[in-house]
């Protein structure tokens, strides 16, 4: 197991290719902290990061949000002792709506969560 020891934050890993990415790190070994702002979406990945049998712990926190990123990591450093492995990979698409169509408010949230978070 390659990451074997090691623990990986992963934003927006409660559903998508974070949720694989979350996976993916606990088959090499990793103990995952599976955050997202749908928190039963991270208890899912977590529960089944858990399956393969490793540590996981789901954070529901805003990456936007500088008071949400403090509470995450502490609460990974609680948790799991550290951090090795940081995956930012949270972000915000409306599909329904084309990007040249979207309400500045939403554009102001999309870079909200993308740039401030990541």
């Amino acid at each position: 197991m390659r990451l074997e020891g090691k623990v990986a934050l992963i934003t927006g890993s409660g559903k998508g290719i974070g949720r694989e990415m979350a996976l993916l790190f606990a088959r090499e070994g990793a103990d995952i902290a599976v955050n997202d702002i749908d928190l039963p979406s991270a208890e899912k990945t977590a529960e089944e990061v858990r399956q393969i049998g490793r540590k996981a712990v789901a954070i529901k926190a805003d990456i936007g949000k500088p008071d949400d990123v403090d509470m995450m990591v502490d609460k990974v450093l609680g948790e799991l002792s550290g951090v090795h492995i940081l995956v930012n990979n949270a972000g915000i698409l409306d599909e329904a709506v084309p990007t040249i169509e979207s309400s500045i408010e939403h554009w102001d949230e999309v870079i909200r969560v993308i740039l401030r978070g990541g």
